[in-house]
């Protein structure tokens, strides 16, 4: 019984499995030997034709081809791998003016605002808003910083202009700048001018650079 198992190769020690190369795969029912089909191999160019294999992470378009992944651009770096740091450049300092309240129902007396190239003063809308006074127009004034005409080159002075107010804009010394000929459209301030505006009395002040 035993020869019999070994015959037919069951649970035998003597050489099972047989090996794939010499023992062929009997079917049940079949005569003989299933002719297995021989793999057919593609060139790799047809694949690559093909768009397989797919590209490798590095070639992804998606990945910036230029400088390691991750660091900072190329207009950063400088020659043996430094980073360079790219300072912003400061802004240009002007002439230090400011507006101050002396007296009326405008604003808080003492207030100050600091002027910058184009301060608008006016009761709804601006840099100071002088709302508790009925007598000055939603746009008042306008102080721009300008280059002077005459004088030495490249000096900057502060400049007034009425913005087509109701009540109109005087400026002068404490004693004269509510008189009639004080009122302006346009007008250089000079550090000490006293600006009447409505019903509100400011002063400008400066400090030479």
């Amino acid at each position: 019984m035993v020869d019999d198992q070994r015959t037919a190769g069951v649970g035998s020690s003597d050489g099972w499995p047989p090996n794939s190369e010499s023992a062929p795969t009997q079917l049940a029912g079949g005569s003989g030997t299933e002719d297995r089909p021989t793999p057919k191999t593609i060139p790799a160019d047809d694949l690559r034709a093909g768009g397989w294999p797919p590209p490798p992470p590095d070639a992804s378009p998606f990945r910036p081809t230029s400088g390691p992944a991750g660091g900072p651009p190329p207009a950063a770096q400088a020659s043996g791998g430094k980073t360079m740091l790219m300072r912003a450049e400061p802004e240009p300092q002007i002439p230090l003016g400011w507006l101050v309240v002396v007296e009326g129902s405008g604003g808080k007396r003492g207030a100050i605002c600091q002027l910058k190239t184009e301060t608008i003063v006016g009761r709804a809308y601006g840099d100071l808003v002088l709302s508790g006074d009925a007598t000055v127009s939603s746009q008042h004034i306008k102080v721009r910083l300008e280059a002077k005409e005459e004088g030495v080159e490249g000096q900057e002075i502060f400049v007034v202009y009425d913005l087509a107010s109701a009540n109109g804009t005087f400026v002068g010394d404490k004693e004269t700048y509510r008189d009639e000929q004080n009122r302006i459209y346009r007008r250089e301030l000079k550090d000490g001018d006293y600006l009447l505006v409505g019903e509100t009395t400011l002063i400008f002040k400066q400090i030479d650079k």
